[in-house]
């Protein structure tokens, strides 16, 4: 069953359990990007602390993946990173 990230982003209990591995001496997207490449970043990105993504990284991370996002399993978590930009610049919205 899906959990929530920390950015309330629905995600596999297999990456949420991987994460702590591959998130392991990652301070920034850049590091993400520089350890685990682009699969890294779209699998692990919503696991780091929202405080540690740049909201600016993650913008030109996705314009410049943004042409195979139409791509199966590249494609869902391409959405979950823009859902997580989303909330980093807008926040959550309020509980009515």
């Amino acid at each position: 069953m899906a959990e929530k990230s920390r950015g309330g982003i629905s995600t596999s209990d297999t990456y949420g359990k991987a994460a702590p591995r591959h998130l392991e001496g990652v301070e920034c997207l850049a590091d993400l990007l520089e350890k685990e490449g682009v699969k890294g970043v779209l699998n692990y990105t919503v696991y780091m602390s929202p405080q540690a993504v740049s909201v600016d990284e993650l913008r030109s991370f996705l314009e410049a993946e943004k042409s195979g996002r139409e791509i199966g399993w590249k494609s869902t978590q391409y959405v979950k990173l823009t859902c997580f930009l989303d909330w980093l610049v807008y926040g959550r919205p309020e509980s009515t």
